[in-house]
């Protein structure tokens, strides 16, 4: 099976008229592997006070944006203004795959590339405004596994997938980690 990327958070970034951008000068995680050699991309992308996320799939040739707020409870779907500018965001990830494929390849994109807005993927109760980011780290979780996504905001609220997620985060230890690191008062404060 071939591996995974993570971008940083920061590489889309938005100017003052909502357009987004690429910022090729935040480093992804993994750097010097091929993005070409890569299953999934994961791009999250932090917009004002939400979290949502792109999915770059290198073999289906597809790029998907997820979002989890639901801007409309019968149809899910967003204001124009909201899916233009995922749209818009799947054009500029579509135009980085682009140069780096000419980088790399030196020949252009193929143009069977797809790129989708996803309206019908799990969403945040109408009520809940804070769990966009779970919701992010869901979705990459589950692609990432090869799983549906299927689940529900009670099975965020009402489960122990949360400690789960905290779990897995503290589980990875950094590459220069010292197994006999003490913790003293001051390492606490920071």
């Amino acid at each position: 099976r071939k591996p995974s990327l993570f971008f940083n958070i920061g590489f889309i970034t938005f100017d003052n008229t909502n357009n987004p951008k690429c910022n090729t000068k935040t480093p992804r995680c993994a750097r010097g592997k091929n993005i070409f050699d890569m299953r999934y991309i994961f791009i999250p992308i932090h917009h004002g006070l939400h979290f949502t996320c792109a999915v770059i799939y290198m073999e289906e040739m597809k790029i998907e944006y997820y979002n989890s707020l639901r801007f409309d409870n019968e149809t899910r779907h967003g204001c124009k203004h909201k899916v233009k500018m995922q749209e818009d965001t799947l054009q500029v990830l579509r135009d980085y795959l682009q140069k780096e494929h000419m980088k790399e390849k030196h020949i252009d994109l193929p143009n069977e590339w797809k790129l989708y807005t996803m309206c019908n993927v799990p969403q945040q109760d109408t009520t809940n405004t804070t769990d966009c980011g779970v919701f992010v780290c869901m979705y990459c979780n589950f692609i990432l596994n090869d799983c549906k996504l299927d689940f529900k905001q009670d099975n965020i609220t009402n489960s122990d997938w949360r400690d789960r997620m905290i779990l897995s985060i503290l589980s990875v230890k950094p590459k220069k980690y010292k197994e006999k690191t003490t913790m003293t008062k001051s390492h606490l404060a920071q």
